[in-house]
C-alpha cells in the first residue's frame, strides 16, 4: 500500500498523486521547501513566506511582519522588535554589539535610545552607557523629579557635572525654579 501523503527526513510532504487544481489542490507532488496551506477558496498551497491572519513570516531573511506596523526581525546577531514604520516608531531589543537589551524612539537599537540594560545589571535611561544600577542622564531638564501628582510643582534633582541643585519645578514644564533650595558646587 501507497501513503497518499508522506513526509521525507526533512519534514517536506509529498502526495503518491497529484491532487488538481480544479479539486482544491496544486497540480503538484510535491511542495519544496516551505509551508503547506489552505488558501481562501480552500486549495492547497505552497510558500516560503506564508500570510497567516496579519501574520507574514519569512525564513530566509528572518523576519515577521504583523497588521499594524509592527515587525520582528534580526540582523548582524541583533533581535529586534518594532512598532511603526515611519519616523514615529519605537524599537525594542537585543542590541549584540554591546549586549544590551534598548529601547529606542527609533527604527533601530543605536539612534534616539531612550532605555538600555546591560548584561553588568547597569540600567540607563537618556544613555547607552550606564555607570550603575541606574543612571538618568541627560543634560537638558532634570535628572530627577519628584511629584505628588497633577498641579502640583514638583521637587528636582539636577547634576551640572560641577554642581548638583535641589529645586522646586513648575508642574507642567518641569523648569527648575530660579534659585535652588539647595545647592553643592565642587
Amino acid at each position: 500500500t501507497t501513503a497518499v501523503l508522506s513526509f521525507d527526513t526533512n519534514g517536506i510532504p509529498s502526495f503518491a498523486k497529484a491532487i488538481p487544481v480544479s479539486s482544491g489542490g496544486t497540480g503538484a507532488t510535491s511542495f519544496g521547501q516551505g509551508w503547506l496551506g489552505i488558501n481562501d477558496s480552500g486549495a492547497f498551497v505552497s510558500s516560503t513566506s506564508p500570510t497567516v491572519n496579519y501574520i507574514t513570516a519569512t525564513s530566509t531573511t528572518a523576519t515577521s511582519s504583523f497588521a499594524g506596523a509592527v515587525s520582528i526581525g534580526s540582523g548582524s546577531g541583533d533581535s529586534i522588535v518594532q512598532f511603526g514604520d515611519d519616523s514615529n516608531a519605537w524599537s525594542l531589543g537585543y542590541l549584540s554589539s554591546d549586549k544590551s537589551f534598548r529601547i529606542a524612539s527609533s527604527t533601530d537599537l543605536t539612534s534616539t535610545v531612550a532605555f538600555s540594560l546591560l548584561k553588568s545589571g547597569f540600567a540607563g535611561f537618556g544613555t547607552t552607557t550606564p555607570r550603575s544600577l541606574l543612571t538618568l542622564a541627560t543634560s537638558t531638564r532634570p535628572q530627577l523629579s519628584l511629584s505628588v501628582g497633577a498641579e502640583k510643582n514638583a521637587w528636582s534633582f539636577f547634576n551640572t557635572g560641577d554642581s548638583f541643585y535641589i529645586a522646586t519645578s513648575s508642574d507642567t514644564t518641569f523648569a527648575t525654579s530660579s534659585s535652588a533650595a539647595l545647592s553643592f558646587d565642587v
